[in-house]
């Protein structure tokens, strides 16, 4: 995995009307970005379902979790989904994880932008994804001198 910098810092609108962003977790909390295809796409779907599910818990974790897509999703996700209807910062995002094009992909960086992991959400199933997620992230913290002791994933 060669990634081509730091996670790019930003803020879009929200399908809740929101602006939110990389910009607002930035030295705060360890990012989940999910690059994600629009309601057509079952295994993004299903993803972005499943890590919605678990964002106040990682929130309380100090991990931020964003989506971001051209189109508005399910309304109720839709606090997580970024909407980048001209896919800029989507392509921004894509170029450092090393991902490129129009894939989907899911990166994990730490509180400080430096980039962990970019993980293909396709690649499993949404619970297996979420479990890969979970483990970047317990080592992303584990590795931060700043935290305190580690996730402990129930």
């Amino acid at each position: 995995m060669t990634f081509q910098g730091e996670m790019p810092l930003f803020r879009l609108r929200s399908g809740d009307g929101q602006d939110r962003g990389t910009l607002d977790a930035w030295q705060r909390r360890d990012m989940v970005i999910a690059l994600l295809h629009g309601s057509d796409c079952q295994r993004c779907r299903e993803f972005l379902a499943g890590a919605a599910a678990r964002a106040g818990a990682w929130w309380s974790e100090e991990i931020a979790f964003f989506a971001v897509q051209r189109a508005p999703s399910h309304p109720s996700v839709a606090r997580y989904v970024l909407l980048d209807p001209d896919g800029a910062r989507w392509a921004q995002v894509s170029r450092v994880a090393g991902v490129g094009g129009n894939r989907a992909a899911v990166v994990i960086a730490n509180r400080f932008g430096e980039l962990c992991a970019a993980l293909d959400p396709h690649s499993a199933d949404a619970g297996e994804m979420l479990a890969e997620v979970e483990s970047w992230l317990d080592l992303a913290q584990r590795q931060c001198g700043e935290c305190q002791p580690p996730l402990q994933w129930e």
